[in-house]
């Protein structure tokens, strides 16, 4: 049993490293920036080949036999140390959005389509790694000041991008695709302004404080999500 437990942690820290190697491929393709290939392919040998070592400690605890293994954490232990490994990846990813691409080309998303759904899908990863980030964490000063920051961060670029779909939209009009992406916007600029205020007045308790407020935010997406079924197909 502790064997397929560590063979499912793996996949779990698999499929993050994959979705985190996706996303970080398209902001490198939005900036035009081409990396050696000898520096891609080493990485992701190396991000492979941690995959099983990262998954063996996060699940088996080596100072206790077989028998006496604890069957009850792996699942919150990973989760931790997941979003621990990818909280500060995710923090340099907005630091380079927001302080050294957008100033030199801060006109591009109110031009190029891609760029908004590049910025979309950053926000929307952005967004699930904090909420997994804090409901993972205990009462601790430094993940939550890791989580403000990510959290304010991400607040920005939101806010960027919904600059950029209403533009486009006082501009070309209403379609039925901005209709859904302003309105995504708008959901998650809500969720994280509400995130961001939970973190900011709930120093004593954090945590539980996030959780809340995540539990009271996600009825916002599902409805919009509801929503865009029922009105897409009208607006076409």
């Amino acid at each position: 049993m502790k064997s397929l437990e560590i063979v499912m942690t793996a996949g779990v820290h698999l499929g993050a490293f994959m979705a985190f190697a996706g996303l970080t491929a398209g902001i490198f393709a939005v900036l035009d920036v081409t990396l050696p290939e000898a520096l891609i392919l080493s990485s992701i040998a190396w991000g492979i080949g941690a995959v099983p070592i990262v998954a063996l400690a996060s699940a088996y605890q080596p100072d206790r036999l077989p028998t006496l293994q604890d069957w009850d954490q792996g699942l919150a232990k990973t989760l931790r140390l997941l979003t621990r490994l990818l909280t500060p990846l995710a923090l340099l990813v907005l630091a380079i959005y927001l302080f050294g691409y957008i100033p030199m080309h801060f006109g591009g998303a109110f031009e190029e389509r891609e760029l908004r759904m590049v910025y979309n899908a950053t926000i929307v990863a952005m967004l699930l790694c904090g909420a997994a980030s804090g409901r993972a964490e205990r009462d601790n000063a430094i993940p939550r000041y890791a989580m403000l920051a990510l959290t304010m961060l991400t607040l920005a670029l939101n806010l960027y991008a919904l600059a950029a779909i209403g533009y486009r939209t006082l501009e070309l009009g209403l379609t039925p695709n901005r209709h859904a992406v302003l309105g995504w916007n708008v959901v998650t600029l809500l969720m994280l302004a509400g995130i961001c205020h939970a973190l900011w007045t709930g120093r004593d308790d954090w945590v539980n404080r996030f959780a809340q407020r995540v539990g009271a935010l996600v009825p916002a997406p599902v409805e919009w999500s509801l929503w865009l079924l029922v009105s897409l197909p009208i607006l076409e």
